[in-house]
């Protein structure tokens, strides 16, 4: 029996042709590759196949120009692909950065703003985003449009800028495009670099003379989106460039502000700002200052620079509430520590300082069961165990009335009763936690926004807002009534996990004269 080998040329081609280039595409290129008379009779004819199948063709192309295989796209060029039959394989090499293959393909006319079968994605974007400079110089050359937007409404130079390829936003700025661009309707490029941290991108367009002090659609500068997007560095190279900082939003809020709602890495940025010369007093329309913001969120950290940097700890927001009763309120035992940190003479002008209804923040530490807070206050110097809000309860009264059944509060109460058991140690001191336990839930009093505490009841209206109108008792107490003076109250409490009308008679607003307790 002759070996396949002994038989004629034009039987091979025949046995060749009975291989279905469709579905054994897998079969002839297996047999070209079992010897070197078999591969070079018929290595041809496998690449014109390929070709001639629509689909395989374009991935076989694509395939090699990802991987830069240029022997094999010099085959497949030579076998009669054209632009026409493959639309993705300058994508692929403009993102694999295999700028030989970007030559080939370009000289045999494939089109430099192909977008392939995604029918959005264009060779420059790739190229630009995957900081190639050459390939990108190279499809610019060849026509590629520099002002094409991708499937996000991005240029390539703003792909550049937020993929912080800075030689090639060289590239794009030597080739005209504006240094001030406005990516997106938002911001200039510049805020973009900075609130993404890309220094050098940043540095690119500063050496460029973009504007340093462009505002946003919010009213921002860019050292405000430096600062919200937490890249200290960003920030110290803004400053050293001579950016304003001390500008305020549209919300009034400056980049001080913002450092201090950021937590995180911006306890750097907030010392870089500090050396400034900012107004570490500056107010928001609710009256919060940047301490005030740092204590409510418990970022410790920038509490210390900003009182050693003279930051006023007697100042209320617009609901009487200190930085200190911030903290109480929402239960940053380390940030309560830290404001507490100065000489019992400054502590004394703020520690036991009342809101608009005379809530101290031993009382809201309390209020909301903060036991290590309470230790804190009580330790410091605050004397107002006493002291009652306008429901006429005080922080002892109110843990004697409420401690039954919760021991966090039996606890409070027995520090408030005598104050000497409520001494912390240094060692404690260090320990304190900005982590609450769960003592308040996402319903809130309609009047002065303070969570509802579910260690207390409050009253609750069923017409208002739809059964939704909520006021807590020291609201109640100061004469806030809810929508309609007419209606009647329930008064609510916590109970297994939820609101439950407390077994009273319901409380006609109109006619009520009582002390609450």
């Amino acid at each position: 029996m002759p070996l396949f080998l002994d038989l004629p040329l034009e039987l091979l081609l025949e046995i060749w042709d009975t291989l279905d280039p469709t579905s054994d595409e897998g079969a002839r290129n297996a047999l070209v590759r079992t010897c070197h008379f078999v591969y070079s009779n018929f290595n041809s004819l496998l690449y014109r196949g390929t070709v001639k199948s629509t689909a395989p063709g374009v991935r076989a192309l694509e395939w090699a120009a990802e991987r830069g295989q240029m022997r094999t796209i010099h085959k497949l060029l030579n076998a009669g692909v054209s632009p026409a039959d493959d639309t993705m394989a300058l994508l692929a090499a403009a993102k694999a950065g295999h700028q030989d293959v970007i030559q080939t393909l370009l000289w045999h006319d494939f089109d430099p703003n192909g977008t392939g079968w995604c029918g959005f994605c264009r060779p420059i974007h790739r190229a630009a985003a995957h900081g190639h400079v050459e390939i990108v110089k190279d499809l610019l050359d060849s026509g590629a449009d520099i002002d094409s937007l991708d499937h996000d409404n991005y240029t390539a130079f703003e792909k550049a800028v937020l993929e912080g390829r800075a030689n090639v936003v060289s590239v794009f700025l030597e080739r005209g495009t504006s240094k001030d661009t406005i990516i997106r309707g938002r911001g200039s490029s510049l805020a973009w670099a900075a609130r993404s941290g890309k220094e050098e991108v940043m540095k690119t367009l500063l050496e460029a003379g973009a504007n340093i002090e462009a505002i946003t659609d919010d009213g921002a500068t860019v050292l405000h989106w430096a600062v919200k997007g937490e890249y200290p560095k960003a920030v110290a190279l803004l400053l050293e460039k001579g950016a304003a900082p001390d500008i305020p939003d549209r919300r009034g809020q400056t980049p001080l502000h913002c450092a201090c709602l950021a937590r995180g890495p911006s306890e750097h940025s907030i010392t870089f700002l500090l050396q400034h010369n900012v107004e570490v007093d500056r107010r928001l329309s609710d009256g919060r200052t940047p301490l005030a913001i740092a204590a409510s969120v418990g970022f410790v950290a920038a509490i210390k620079p900003l009182l050693e940097k003279g930051a006023d700890p007697t100042i209320k927001d617009a609901d009487g509430c200190t930085a200190l009763a911030l903290a109480a309120r929402f239960g940053h035992a380390d940030s309560a520590l830290a404001m507490l940190d100065g000489d019992a003479d400054t502590r004394k002008q703020f520690i036991d300082t009342p809101d608009e209804c005379g809530r101290t923040p031993l009382f809201l530490a309390t209020l909301y069961g903060h036991e290590q807070i309470v230790r804190i206050l009580l330790t410091k110097g605050s004397l107002a165990r006493k002291k009652t809000t306008s429901a006429g309860r005080s922080p002892l009264s109110f843990a004697n009335d409420h401690q039954e059944g919760k021991k966090n509060l039996r606890s409070v109460w027995e520090w408030l009763a005598c104050p000497y058991y409520a001494n912390i140690d240094t060692v404690a001191t260090k320990k304190a936690s900005h982590k609450a336990r769960r003592s308040a839930v996402d319903a809130r009093c309609d009047q002065c926004q303070f969570a509802l505490s579910v260690y207390d009841t409050h009253f609750h209206c069923v017409i208002c807002h739809n059964d939704n109108f909520d006021i807590c008792m020291e609201c109640f107490g100061s004469g806030y009534t809810c929508l309609d003076p007419s209606h009647v109250l329930q008064k609510f409490a916590w109970v297994e996990d939820s609101w439950v009308p407390v077994p009273d008679e319901p409380v006609h607003q109109n006619t009520l004269t009582v002390t609450l307790r």
